[in-house]
């Protein structure tokens, strides 16, 4: 039991960027530790939905989002034509398995764009240039109370 904990500190120090102290023969610090891996996607993608949708494939947004990860218009049809290079029907945008292909594409894109996850996370609610100008820290709060 004592390792699974270790291992999820570790997972968790990997998606959101804090530092953890791992106890094995002593004390070793996190803080230098650069993973070789990714963590895992589907537990951020998961989190995500969470905050976004509550789980509920229907949901549909104040500015007309719509489905698990509460895609825009703007936002499928772009990630469909720029990342995935097929085209995705809008009105499939509450179908969960392409909802959640699409806003897993454009998740993976903010966090690549922006170099780091939490700074991704804050993309994905905020757009480029809203995580830029400092917005979604509420957001990201949500996000990590679910991971």
């Amino acid at each position: 039991m004592e390792n699974v904990v270790k291992m999820t500190k570790l997972l968790l120090s990997t998606i959101i960027g804090v530092s953890f102290w791992l106890l094995a023969s002593g004390e070793i610090s996190m803080a230098s530790y650069q993973p070789t891996i990714r963590p895992s996607f589907s537990i951020l993608r998961d989190a995500i939905i969470q905050v976004e949708s509550n789980g509920r494939r229907l949901a549909r947004g104040r500015a007309g989002e719509r489905g698990l990860m509460q895609v825009s218009r703007r936002t499928w049809n772009w990630t469909c034509r720029t990342i995935l290079k097929k085209r995705i029907p809008w009105d499939w945008a509450y179908n969960s398995r392409y909802n959640i292909e699409v806003g897993a594409a454009y998740l993976r894109y903010c966090i690549k764009r922006t170099g780091n996850i939490e700074d991704g996370i804050r993309a994905y609610n905020q757009g480029i240039r809203g995580s830029k100008l400092g917005r979604g820290h509420n957001y990201l709060r949500k996000v990590k109370k679910h991971l």
